[in-house]
């Protein structure tokens, strides 16, 4: 007997080995494309432009074109002489500028894993887990 389990793989794979009626058949083999289905829908949302924003290439261009320009401009030093890239980069939350960068270098660090002021990724990347779960 095969008891229901928490995968919808485990019925095509023994189809011919249980005894099974021509119902049970007919469910596993549905459940299984329903599965595939599902997993091809989820794969076509996580994927989708709508999901993923924009290209990364884009934004590095911008933020290439943003700290050639504005990030070590000193009109937007502040009262401790550091530059407006050096507090995007250090996670100033006090910024009134620059907020769309600040987020940015949120993000990878999200992905990356790295914790404040880490240069160096570590053995365990939260984003590059879920993209390999994905």
């Amino acid at each position: 007997m095969v008891h229901f389990s928490l995968s919808a793989w485990t019925y095509p794979v023994v189809l011919g080995l249980a005894d099974a009626g021509p119902w049970d058949v007919v469910f596993s083999v549905l459940l299984m494309f329903l599965n595939f289905g599902m997993q091809v829908m989820f794969s076509y949302i996580i994927l989708g432009v709508d999901f993923m924003g924009e290209e990364f290439e884009e934004q590095v261009a911008f933020a290439k074109r943003w700290r050639s320009s504005f990030a070590h401009d000193w009109k937007y030093v502040d009262l401790t002489s550091r530059s407006l890239v050096t507090r995007v980069c250090g996670g100033d939350g006090s910024l009134m500028l620059a907020n769309r960068q600040a987020t940015l270098v949120e993000h990878i660090n999200s992905y990356m894993g790295l914790k404040h002021d880490e240069f160096e990724a570590g053995f365990f990347q939260t984003g590059i887990l879920l993209c390999t779960l994905c």
